[in-house]
């Protein structure tokens, strides 16, 4: 991975993750988790450069509950500042650290200044600063052992209930060949009203294609997160014991119509 040294090293890890989790003084090893009833902490893991010369800023998650999931719309308690509010940001949590989950994109011009993530849930204000340190500069797509894979999951669909939305993903080695049996792809909700059952949330790859299907309890626009990794969450060597640091995986994401039965129109 393309850290500094000074973030290469083991000790400097658990500096930099308490510097760049929330505000309030999130531990990062998670010893204050509880059940239900704890805040969700945003994490600010890092930069890189885009070829067209804009910077990827990426953040993640830490839910601090090992039972209770948590939504919380965009708007007051889930919001960037400067604005716009939505900046594709995941609406529902899901339990324990979830690392990369999204980027933002800013300009060219960039430069000093800081984007902040705002979550807040049960009474609690976690709030955590996007900005472009020289330390901070990471390659997700590489490290010494892995390669991101090539990741699509296709157009957006429109169904109508109680019709359960088909999910196809195309999956293969970033790597060009070899490993291809260390290919997985998970799936899990990311925005949307209602809740989300997917038949097998982490189905098999074969011959570069993984399918499967999800329910939903509700009308309404959904977007459905897909993570696809050759090996790299699996090798917790790094992070004192949480998979995966800070490569290498690939994110995509897939938005689902929901339409009740009486208003038509899915296919």
């Amino acid at each position: 991975m393309k850290l500094s040294a000074l973030v290469a090293l083991a000790g400097t890890f658990v500096v930099l993750t308490e510097g760049l989790v929330a505000q309030s003084g999130l531990d990062p090893f998670g010893s204050r988790r509880r059940a239900t009833g704890a805040p969700v902490a945003p994490v600010f893991e890092g930069w890189e450069p885009n070829g067209d010369g804009t910077f990827s800023l990426y953040f993640g998650y830490q839910n601090r509950n090992w039972q209770e999931e948590q939504d919380i719309p965009v708007g007051p308690n889930n919001f960037f500042a400067p604005g716009p509010l939505d900046r594709g940001q995941p609406t529902h949590f899901l339990v324990n650290r979830r690392k990369l989950v999204f980027s933002v994109v800013v300009p060219k011009d960039f430069g000093q200044q800081t984007l902040v993530w705002t979550l807040i849930s049960h009474g609690s204000t976690e709030t955590v600063p996007g900005k472009l340190s020289p330390i901070l500069q990471i390659d997700t797509k590489k490290d010494e052992k892995n390669v991101a894979p090539v990741l699509s999951l296709g157009p957006e669909q429109t169904i109508v209930l109680p019709r359960p939305a088909t999910l196809t993903a195309t999956v293969t080695s970033g790597r060009g060949g070899g490993r291809r049996s260390r290919l997985t792809i998970a799936w899990e909700k990311y925005r949307g009203p209602g809740m989300v059952t997917f038949t097998d949330a982490a189905p098999p790859v074969k011959d570069g294609r993984a399918v499967t299907s999800a329910t939903f309890s509700e009308p309404g626009v959904y977007v459905l997160h897909a993570f696809a990794d050759e090996g790299s969450r699996g090798d917790a060597t790094q992070s004192g014991g949480i998979p995966g640091f800070l490569c290498c995986w690939t994110n995509a994401q897939l938005t689902v119509v929901v339409k009740a039965s009486d208003q038509g129109g899915g296919r």
